[in-house]
This record gives C-alpha cells, sequence and structure tokens, in this order.
C-alpha cells in the first residue's frame, strides 16, 4: 500500500477522540497472542476488529486506553505492531504517530515496534527521534513504506548517536535520499548496538552507499546493511559486503574487548574513589597543630618567612 492513498486517515481529531473516549462503537481493538511466553510475552496487534469480551458483548478498547496502558507500563507488553490497521485502511499519519511516540517515552517494556504503511512522514519519523532520545529499551523499530524522507531521516540519525538499545532498524520503501544516509553513515560512526539497518528500495546512489561504507571502517558491530533496490553500483555493494562479513567475524571479540575495557575503568575508578577518601583523612591529619587544634589554614608571619621565593619574589 502506497501512504498517503484512499483510505480512511486514522489520525488527527478522529485520532484525538480515540485518545480521549473509551468504549467507542469505533474503536480500536487488540490482539493479544501469546508467543513464546518466556521469551517474547504479550505481543499486542492492534488492529480495526471487534472482539468478545466473554460476556457476550463486544469489547474494543480505543488507542487511547491501549498507549495509555504503554505508558503507564501496565503489563508486560514487549511488542506493538500496527500493521493490521493500515491493511484496513485505518493509518496513524503523523499526528497518530505522535501520540504513539509520546507515550512509549517512558514505557521500558516494549522491546519491538512495527509502525507499517502509515504515512506517517518526516514529522511521524521526528517525533519517533524524540521518543528514542528518551527511550532506552527499544530493539527494533520498522517504518516500512511511511513517505519518510531525508529531513525524518536525519532526526531519526540524530537520536541513533550513542543509543544503548536500538539493534534493528527498517526503513525499506521511504523517500531517502544520498543526504539522508550521509547522515545515518555519521551516526553509525558513533553507535555500538545496531546491528541492522534496512535499506531497500529508496533512492540511495553511490554516494550514500560510499558514505557507509566509511563508517564500516569505525564501526565494528553493525552487521548487516541491505541496500536492495537503490541505483548503488556493484563494486560498492560487493565492498559493503566485505566490510559486514569482516564485522560479523570480529564483532564478538570486539564486544569481548569494550567489556574487558569497561570493567577497568569501573575497577580504576573504584580505586581513584578509594585513594580520594585515603586523601581527604590525611589532608584533615595535617590541618591539625602539634597540640591537637585545628589551625585556620592561614600561614603565620613565622610561616611566611619559610617559603622558598624566587629571584623575582614569586612563592614557588
Amino acid at each position: 500500500m502506497e501512504p498517503g492513498g484512499d483510505g480512511d486517515a486514522f489520525a488527527s481529531e478522529e485520532l484525538q477522540q480515540q485518545m480521549e473516549t473509551d468504549g467507542d462503537d469505533d474503536g480500536i481493538a487488540i490482539d493479544k497472542t501469546l508467543v513464546e511466553p518466556v521469551c517474547n510475552p504479550s505481543p499486542v496487534v492492534i488492529s480495526a476488529e471487534k472482539h468478545d469480551n466473554g460476556s457476550g458483548t463486544e469489547c474494543s478498547p480505543t488507542l487511547g486506553a491501549i498507549m495509555q496502558r504503554v505508558h503507564l507500563n501496565d503489563g508486560d507488553v514487549q511488542e506493538l505492531d500496527f500493521s493490521a490497521l493500515a491493511q484496513r485502511n485505518k493509518r496513524l499519519e503523523s499526528a497518530g504517530c505522535a501520540l504513539v511516540a509520546r507515550s512509549l517515552m517512558t514505557n521500558h517494556t516494549v522491546r519491538k515496534l512495527i509502525i507499517r504503511d502509515h504515512a506517517i512522514g518526516d514529522d511521524g519519523a521526528i517525533a519517533l527521534a524524540r521518543m528514542l532520545c528518551n527511550n532506552t529499551t527499544l530493539e527494533c523499530l520498522d517504518l516500512y513504506g511511511n513517505g519518510i524522507g531525508d529531513r525524518g531521516i536525519e532526526a531519526l540519525a540524530q537520536a541513533l548517536y550513542g543509543h544503548g538499545s536500538l539493534t534493528h532498524l527498517f526503513l525499506w520503501s521511504n523517500l531517502i535520499t544520498d543526504r539522508g544516509v550521509e547522515a545515518l553513515a555519521q551516526a553509525v560512526r558513533c553507535n555500538c548496538t545496531l546491528k541492522y539497518l534496512g535499506l531497500v528500495h529508496n533512492r540511495i546512489s553511490q554516494v550514500g552507499a560510499q558514505a557507509l561504507l566509511g563508517a564500516l571502517d569505525v564501526n565494528f558491530n553493525l552487521e548487516s546493511v541491505n541496500l536492495d533496490a537503490n541505483d548503488v553500483p556493484r563494486s560498492i555493494t560487493n565492498q559493503l559486503g566485505d566490510a559486514l562479513v569482516r564485522n560479523r567475524a570480529e564483532a564478538p571479540m570486539v564486544r569481548s574487548r569494550m567489556q574487558e575495557e569497561e570493567a577497568e575503568i569501573t575497577r580504576r575508578l573504584a580505586e581513584m574513589s578509594g585513594y580520594g577518601q585515603d586523601d581527604d583523612d590525611e589532608a584533615d591529619e595535617e590541618w591539625e597543630d602539634e597540640d591537637g587544634s585545628e589551625s585556620s589554614g592561614f600561614l603565620t608571619c613565622s610561616g611566611v618567612t619559610d617559603v622558598p621565593l624566587s629571584d623575582s619574589g614569586l612563592w614557588i
């Protein structure tokens, strides 16, 4: 489905009403299915269907009620999937995406967010970027087919600088050009967690691909980059492939070395903290006079004459 096509846009005033109204007949139902309960409990698929609540009446939680749960960390919801809405021509668009992003700012359970074919555009991507600056739990973000251009990608790139949880970023079938990819490449240089970057079917040429190749010279954690259906020469994709093979081979060693370095830094900081306490104790002792009383800390007249002077008269 092309973003911006026909269909009821699930955004703006209608979405605001969804956020404010409980039990509306046009509410959004959640289809909760347990998948691998131990490893990935309670993925939530948000659809436009009504569900029987077991009492013979239909129960349709509004989008607002669902996102309120997410905002309050009510329940162990680890996955949010909005794909079913788009398949029924109910789209979040930028306004709806902004509401979802605000709910996730305070969430620490959702690890996977799927917003495919919702026409969120640059403004929606910017809202998600703001969310990523506060959320350090999300690991997978799928934004397939949302009409996101370079402005939105630049915002997402800024959020990736030093981000500590996101490992998979799907940006397939958007409007990304070399400008946006160059921003992503700069962010990748400073990111240690991202493992997969999907850029299939965008508007990327050799320039953008070379920017990513340069980033891989310093980033050994990124293991997969997909540039299919772009205008990238085979020679560049081959070089990218070689660099990624190297990363997949060396990534475990790099991570192990980083963990060792972090442990060493922690140990040294602990030692420095201990030394600082000892120095403070010694300093307290030095401020005491021979009779046990504490000195004011100022030099007496006799003490000044004992301080060595340079030829210019300055203390040395």
